[in-house]
């Protein structure tokens, strides 16, 4: 092994070594810091012209009283290869060109105007800069190009009472001339409680919710049939080392099956975009499902883990196109935390097309019978 290779990969064993020793760092089911889950965009595709509004579902573990900026961003150089739009026809170093958002609380919105200057950018190209602006108006009707959304989460400081910066995040907004793809995804699933272990017999409680569709309320889980809100199961029974699981099939934890009841193929929808050799195809959404929760549970060691078993899951399309729908990669899993309590769940569906939907419940976890 050369010496300059060896030099490169030493630092890096070293960190891959620091990071198996475990810097309890948090697992990104497991909310315990302030977080940006979701940031929800009506329209994720819009017209020049057409307002834009953005929701931000932001958690804050401290429940501090949280506020929020929104800022629109175009960069010219995602779409102009780096060149400005000045005639150079060379690479400029600017920023993107950001724009206050007005806002209400977690709300802003992007006003029409906005967007409409995305297409007098295109039409204020000079021929000397090199670029084709009929090339990019036709991109911006099949594709479509992007503006950027930036939010930033903050809350007053208890000691100067200035605001301090806790959390931030972006999010794309497609701007097209074509007719936008319409529909968001939506969230309709089934929180399944499993009895204890020692109760096989014993049928699991179904609690079926819909969510995101209460306008007062948008990222609010939405019960169906007026069933309750907030879920309630029974803790485990456990009382000694959770690490004797396998020796002791009674202190197993109870578990909640958290299931999609929808079915993504009535909502994806297909796009065109264009591929590396500037060609366009047709790409078609999928179906993402993310969970986040309070609940964790300690391993033998101690260490605070996530309830969730899964991340991310997925179905019924992966992205192709739409295909049967499969259960096995839409289901996850929540183990029931050992303290009763009250825990938070949010759920997030994204149709990777820039479609996001999300909604929050509870769960009650009660003391075991």
């Amino acid at each position: 092994m050369s010496t300059p290779l060896r030099r490169w990969l030493a630092p890096l064993a070293l960190a891959l070594a620091l990071v198996g020793c475990n810097f309890n760092l948090d697992e990104p089911t497991l909310v315990k810091t302030p977080r940006i889950l979701a940031i929800v965009s009506d329209h994720p595709e819009a017209n020049p012209g057409q307002d834009v509004l953005v929701r931000v579902l932001a958690v804050d573990p401290m429940q501090r009283e949280l506020h929020y900026t929104f800022r629109a961003c175009i960069d010219t150089t995602t779409f102009l290869g780096g060149s400005a739009a000045n005639g150079s026809g060379g690479t400029s170093a600017t920023m993107p060109m950001c724009t206050p958002m007005p806002s209400t609380g977690d709300e802003g919105t992007m006003p029409g105007a906005l967007t409409q200057q995305l297409v007098a950018i295109l039409d204020a190209i000079p021929a000397s800069s090199g670029f084709d602006p009929a090339f990019l108006h036709r991109v911006l009707a099949t594709a479509g190009l992007p503006i950027t959304i930036r939010v930033e989460v903050s809350a007053a400081d208890p000691m100067t009472g200035q605001d301090v910066l806790l959390v931030s995040g972006e999010r794309l907004v497609g701007i097209t001339t074509r007719a936008p793809t319409t529909n968001p995804p939506y969230i309709y699933f089934r929180v399944i409680t499993e009895p204890p272990e020692q109760a096989l017999d014993a049928d699991p409680v179904e609690t079926t919710y819909i969510g995101g569709i209460d306008p007062a309320h948008p990222f609010d889980c939405v019960p169906w049939y007026g069933e309750p809100a907030t879920a309630t199961v029974s803790q485990p029974t456990a009382v000694s080392d959770p690490g004797s699981h396998r020796e002791h099939p009674e202190e197993w934890p109870n578990h909640i099956t958290l299931a999609p009841a929808d079915d993504p193929n009535l909502w994806e929808e297909s796009f065109p975009i264009y591929d590396f050799s500037g060609t366009v195809r047709t790409g078609y959404e999928g179906a993402y499902y993310s969970w986040y929760s309070t609940a964790s549970l300690p391993d033998r060691h101690g260490v605070v883990h996530s309830g969730l078993h899964v991340e991310t899951t997925q179905g019924p399309s992966h992205g192709a196109e739409p295909s049967a729908i499969d259960d096995t990669i839409r289901n996850n899993t929540l183990d029931v935390p050992r303290e009763p309590g009250t825990y938070d769940l949010w759920v997030v569906v994204r149709d990777g097309h820039l479609g996001t939907v999300a909604c929050h419940l509870t769960i009650e976890a009660t003391a075991a019978p």
